[in-house]
This record gives C-alpha cells, structure tokens and sequence, in this order.
C-alpha cells in the first residue's frame, strides 16, 4: 500500500476539507493561496512537518498554505475515490429495474420501512436483494423480530441520481 493511500485512510472529514481548500489554489488557478482558520491551523500542524508533510507555507504570502507532493498524491487518492463513487451509483441507478426503484424510492421516502409495511412477498425479496451487498443500497436490521430497511449511504446517493434522472426527463 502506498504511503498516501495509508495517509487518505486515516484523515478525518475536516482534514480532507483542508486538503481540499489548501489545494483549490493551483488547481482551479485561483488568484490567492488559501489562508487558514484559527482552527483550520491546529488541523493543518499536525501535517505540516516531517517525511510525511501534507502542507507547505507559500513563502510569498504570509500565512498562506499549499499541498506538498505528498499532499498532493493524498487529495488524488480522495478524488479518484470520489469519481469510482459517482460512477459506480450512475451505474447502479441505469441499472435498476422499475420494480428495484420503487422499492428503493419507498425506502427513501419513509426513511425506515418493515417487512410487513411492504405491499407484498414481492416487495419484500426485492429489498433483500437490495440490502444484498452485492447492491449494497439498503440496510437490514432486526428489532424485536421485524425486519427493517433503511438506506445506505450509497443507496442514498443512487436514489438521488434517479431524482436527478427525473428531473432531466
């Protein structure tokens, strides 16, 4: 495993942020380097120094950031995260059956559904297919002997692509 894939793997969501901003500056050729927060700094020291260093000053402007090579590499690894996503949930709601999108867009309206609030047997194989992890677009849980749906995260994401879908048609 490469040092910035273990490096991606253990930085929380406000340091991704960070990676994100300190890096928007080259990328999109943004006028000024980005300037941190007080709060943004204290993530940013923990980074900033040694082999491993994510951050760079801007030797040009005072209290201004930059991504290292590393730090670059890092934020590379999250962005191709980020397209594999948005291209496996593309793909997951063209291929979708019309009775698999309805189930699906059930679940997503009433946020957590039972076997039993299901319309019928049929219904009920569908959303175990759904929460299959071959799909992986719902969860199962069991209370009190009930079978309950609810999405994931990526079920979530594929019923916004097919909303997206709808609006677009």
């Amino acid at each position: 495993m490469s040092i910035a894939v273990e490096i991606a793997q253990k930085l929380t969501p406000a340091e991704r942020n960070v990676l994100g901003r300190a890096g928007a500056f080259r990328w999109f050729g943004l006028p000024h380097p980005w300037q941190p927060t007080p709060s943004q700094v204290q993530l940013l020291r923990r980074h900033l120094h040694g082999v491993r260093a994510l951050f760079a000053p801007v030797p040009t402007y005072l209290g201004a950031y930059t991504l290292t090579p590393l730090g670059e590499q890092v934020a590379a690894v999250f962005l191709m995260a980020v397209l594999e996503e948005v291209q496996q949930t593309e793909w997951l709601a063209g291929r979708l059956t019309p009775l698999q999108r309805s189930v699906l867009c059930l679940v997503a309206t009433l946020g957590d559904v039972t076997a039993l609030e299901l319309d019928s047997f049929q219904y009920i194989v569908v959303a175990s297919a759904l929460a299959n992890p071959e799909y992986g677009l719902l969860d199962t849980q069991d209370f009190r002997d009930e079978v309950h749906f609810t999405l994931t995260p990526l079920g979530d994401a594929v019923v916004e692509e097919l909303l997206v879908g709808v609006q677009h048609d």
